[in-house]
């Protein structure tokens, strides 16, 4: 029994206990102002209780007739317990100073939708109100936070209430000062707003000034953008921005909304440019705009979703996914060896960082204090001023990396300009032998052979054109990559260029026994202008393989018309042939230089791989596209556009009758100039001092029915035309020379002529074995009539004789 009745002493003892402990959690305890406080500031969270009105049913009067009709209880944090309630604060303040005295109660924030304080004095009840929802010049103190003034009876035990309301979660952290104390403390604060505003502003400026002369891409103007909207969030959320509608608090609430969603895209547009998302992450940028978009929703969407009080929040949730967002992409770019990627990692974790300790000293858990109460705009600008230094990192990066590249342009174009160089040289030394090689074998062609000779004399003639069309082609690439191959821009027939075409392979078509078919649809247009040799190349390129890679089939070149507006058509060329064909792999590589789709081709078929890359840039000049349908074993079908200015395809009968008696008067005109020139005494002067190019030149302006004075060098070349000054119908002029090269004859030629000469000016052809085209600039712009270029052809030297009208 006495063990059962201490066991029931003890809970009964505990039970007491308990409920006491209960019951003091529940009395306030009192704050005791001194009466010699002059320049205290008191902390007023410890003597704070709260208790939440969901129902906001609440009046002040019931608090102070009736205390219990609402449970409050102590104050554990720095946040409000709930968002868009009504939240009743109750502060007991005992007052021992004899007098009355002022105090201002701060709460030193800005994001309250509502805040009302009540207090009895005389007897009476005071109210005053300050918030979001009031205009900034209705409150009782002149500050961009709230600050609330309050004056205590003396000898008085004062409750005093505070109803607050917001779709925010602002810290509740005030303090009670003197009016002294409280001007030291808006001061102090103010101070360090405007360091945060003066930094963020000086750094704007900075960077204004300075980054697009350092980078005029857009990640210098999205940077830029970044920090302008960073500087005017600080200043919006540290109240300046109500002075500027000081009586339209909705407008103000609205800026702070859309300055935060503003600064969040321009954070997004900024990292984006900055790695180059958009670049090389389709897929994450995809993501990077679907946040811009629900960001842009915060503004445009302002009254449609609810305004501040339902936007804020959602607003800041999703400000912190993005956060989630940008630091993965700053791991993600770290991980793949972006040089600057450690710096945004750096400056997102510290903001990051001065984020969290804010919310742990609002929850009581850290010490509340100046940083936390400027928390985020410290991480803002410590985030923005790590991310400078990782611009201005990149910067520095790229300047190098522009000088680097510069240095390797100028290399480049050295070694182009060799290339060049080198080039026009092999021409000239590889074309002056090949000159005489093909000449002679001409000359030789037209005197009596027997069958083995013609044989062996074809050989020569064939294996130098070939030779020959090596040269070109590697001249001709040369060309297109300096940009200096230009097209022509004249009238011509395709049905003429066909012809020639159809003539030109027909041997070899039945050489091989192959049927070898030419079709023009009949709506094609035949009469157009553009550049005839160069289509004309391209379709002996497509050709010339097409014969080369089939031995047994078909070879057929197809026209059709493809498109076609007012001025000009796009005409389809399609070349197919039974051969060896391409496999699919092979394809994607068949239109570089030096590429071909079979290791054995330049071994068993010859070429250099060129003819393909220079006919897709020859087609490309010409506004079209060029490919290739085709499998292995299977035949290959290759196809090109070309756009071509139209020409009237059809003459009418007058046109036509003129047309035939102009064309047979020329021809009249040019058979007697060809007898009168026969009769005529006068030789051709040659300078020329290659012995082999000499005998060439002699053979076919005997051919041609011309005889010839030779001279062996540019002095000597001079010497015999200045003694005899109208001696000569024509010179041909060789180029490379000793003691006066082409150039230095010319000019001297010419200027005798104008001094001594009454006769027309004598025509002077070059002989060169130079073929690119500031070597045939230079030769028009020395005097010169006409260029033929090395290796010489019979048939060239004659047109241009009568085009010249020698013969």
């Amino acid at each position: 029994m006495p063990v059962i009745t201490h066991r029931l002493y003890f809970l009964v003892t505990l039970f007491f206990t308990l409920a006491s402990l209960s019951a003091s959690a529940q009395v306030q305890r009192p704050l005791t102002l001194k009466a010699d406080a002059a320049r205290e500031v008191i902390s007023l969270t410890p003597y704070l209780d709260y208790a939440v009105d969901s129902d906001a049913h609440i009046q002040v009067e019931q608090l102070y007739n009736n205390p219990q009709v609402i449970t409050f209880q102590p104050v554990a944090s720095q946040s409000i317990p709930t968002i868009r309630e009504v939240i009743w604060y109750r502060l007991i303040v005992n007052n021992e100073a004899s007098v009355s005295q002022s105090w201002v109660i701060n709460f030193d924030e800005l994001l309250i939708d509502e805040l009302e304080v009540y207090y009895k004095k005389s007897g009476q009840l005071v109210s005053q109100k300050a918030g979001l929802n009031f205009p900034v010049y209705d409150r009782s103190i002149d500050y961009r936070f709230i600050a609330i003034p309050i004056e205590l009876e003396p000898k008085s035990l004062q409750v005093i209430y505070f109803r607050l309301k917001s779709s925010h979660i602002p810290l509740i952290a005030p303090t009670l000062s003197t009016e002294l104390a409280f001007a030291t403390q808006v001061s102090s604060a103010t101070i360090i707003n405007l360091l945060f505003i003066g930094m963020g502003i000086g750094l704007c400026l900075f960077m204004a000034i300075f980054m697009p002369l350092a980078i005029t891409r857009r990640e210098s103007f999205s940077f830029i953008s970044y920090l302008i909207l960073t500087t005017l969030v600080i200043i919006s959320v540290s109240g300046f921005f109500q002075y500027v509608f000081p009586d339209k608090p909705e407008w103000h609430k609205f800026l702070l909304v859309a300055l935060l969603a503003a600064n969040s895209i321009s954070n997004l547009l900024m990292v984006n440019t900055f790695f180059g998302i958009h670049l090389c992450n389709p897929r994450v940028n995809k993501l990077y705009w679907l946040f811009g978009l629900g960001f842009s929703a915060f503004i445009w969407g302002y009254d449609l979703f609810g305004r501040f009080e339902a936007l804020m929040v959602p607003l800041i949730g999703y400000t912190l996914f993005m956060f989630v967002l940008l630091l993965g992409t700053s791991v993600l770019k770290y991980f793949q060896g972006s040089a600057h990627a450690g710096l945004f990692i750096i400056a997102k974790v510290m903001f990051f960082i001065t984020c969290l300790y804010s919310a742990l000293g609002a929850e009581g858990i850290m010490p509340y204090n100046t940083l936390i109460r400027h928390g985020i705009g410290s991480g803002i600008i410590l985030q923005a001023a790590i991310i400078c230094l990782a611009m201005a990192k990149k910067v520095s990066a790229e300047k190098a990396h522009a000088a680097e590249l510069e240095k390797n342009i100028a290399i480049a174009r050295a070694a182009s300009r060799d290339k060049s160089e080198f080039l026009a040289t092999m021409s000239h030394e590889v074309r002056t032998p090949m000159n005489g090689v093909l000449g002679m074998a001409q000359m030789l062609e037209k005197t009596p052979l027997n069958e083995e000779q013609h044989r062996y004399t074809q050989v020569i003639l064939n294996s130098g054109k070939t030779l020959l069309a090596v040269i070109n082609d590697i001249l001709d690439f040369s060309k297109i990559e300096a940009g200096k191959m230009h097209l022509e821009y004249r009238s011509f027939d395709l049905q003429s260029i066909i012809n020639d075409t159809h003539a030109l392979f027909l041997p070899v078509a039945e050489e091989k026994q192959l049927d070898f078919k030419v079709s023009i649809a009949d709506d094609c247009p035949t009469m157009l202008m553009g550049d005839p040799i160069r289509l004309q190349q391209v379709v002996n390129n497509l050709l010339s393989n097409a014969f080369k890679f089939t031995d047994r089939g078909f070879v057929a070149l197809a026209i059709s018309f493809n498109h076609k507006n007012q001025n000009e058509a796009q005409l389809l060329f399609k070349v197919k042939d039974t051969g060896i064909g391409i496999s699919y792999q092979k394809q994607r590589e068949l239109f570089q230089a030096f590429t071909q789709a079979h290791r054995s081709t330049t071994r068993s078929y010859g070429g250099t791989g060129l003819g393909l890359a220079i006919s897709k840039q020859l087609v490309g000049m010409m506004e079209g596209e060029i490919g290739i349908h085709s499998n292995e074993n299977e035949g290959a079908e290759f196809w090109f556009t070309a756009n071509f200015s139209l020409l009237l395809e059809n003459y009418s009968d007058v046109e036509s009758s003129l047309l035939s008696t102009e064309e047979s008067q020329n021809t009249d005109v040019k058979s007697v100039k060809v007898k009168q020139v026969t009769d005529a005494t006068k030789p051709v002067l040659v300078a020329e001092d290659n012995q082999v190019n000499q005998q060439v030149v002699r053979a076919m302006l005997s051919k041609a029915g011309l005889d010839m004075v030779l001279a062996e060098d540019g002095g000597q070349a001079l010497d015999l035309f200045q003694h005899d000054l109208d001696g000569y119908c024509a010179v041909l002029m060789d180029l490379e020379m000793p003691v006066k090269n082409g150039y230095q004859t010319t000019d001297e030629i010419r200027s005798l002529e104008a001094q001594q000469s009454a006769n027309s000016p004598v025509p002077i052809i070059a002989l060169t074995a130079h073929v690119l085209e500031n070597n045939l600039s230079k030769c028009y712009d020395s005097g010169m009539d006409a260029v033929l270029k090395k290796p010489l052809q019979l048939p060239e030297l004659i047109e241009t004789l009568e085009q010249l009208e020698v013969i």
